[in-house]
């Protein structure tokens, strides 16, 4: 009977163990991990600063079909600077995109959604009206452009961004969000309405 005990309790130590190790192994990044998510975020920081104090004309690629009416389209909507501009598109993670959502429904008022323009980049107009259901967007100023609507489009494939204009189109910030920082994200849009007044 205590030899049963004695394995018994053996063997429960061991499980610990073992769960233990494994959970230490990949429960945490790894240091070259870190490193390599420290990267991408200083990357995204610095493409970031680059498109400070452009101006949204500048930026844009006019030479698709779907993007020649859209400075038109924005001046018959209701905005007023600051604009907050939000780009994404059907090739970012789709996690980001649906967690960034959730947060601007978090910290942004109702009434400030006026001020917010959502372009994205969807290949069938059917999967974009999907996605603007599904995420109850379809009453707010969302629009379809084409893939490189924008110059940073070239840079980027992986994360959705955001822009800041002032009333003269001018980008006052821009920020890229980060699969890999859930509070930097949060961090941003605790600050956006703050800080900008959306």
């Amino acid at each position: 009977m205590n030899a049963k005990l004695i394995v018994s309790q053996v063997i429960l130590v061991l499980i610990v163990v073992i769960v233990f190790l494994v959970y230490k192994e990949y429960s945490h990044p790894k240091e070259n991990e870190l490193a390599s998510l420290s990267a991408k975020i200083e990357e995204y920081d610095t493409l970031g600063k680059a498109y400070l104090e452009k101006k949204l004309p500048n930026v844009v690629h006019m030479s698709h079909a779907l993007n020649q009416g859209f400075f038109k389209e924005i001046n018959k909507t209701e905005l007023k600077a600051p604009i907050l501009l939000i780009r994404f598109a059907e090739v970012h993670c789709s996690s980001c995109m649906v967690r960034d959502i959730n947060l601007l429904k978090d910290y942004i008022p109702k009434e400030s959604w006026s001020n917010i323009l959502m372009i994205a980049s969807y290949e069938n107009e059917d999967y974009f009206k999907l996605f603007a259901r599904i995420h109850d967007l379809e009453d707010k100023n969302i629009k379809r452009v084409d893939s490189h609507f924008l110059e940073v489009d070239k840079q980027l494939t992986d994360a959705p961004y955001y822009m800041i204009l002032d009333e003269n189109l001018k980008i006052q910030e821009f920020f890229i969000s980060s699969k890999y920082s859930d509070e930097r994200t949060e961090d941003f849009f605790k600050n956006l309405f703050s800080n900008y007044k959306i």
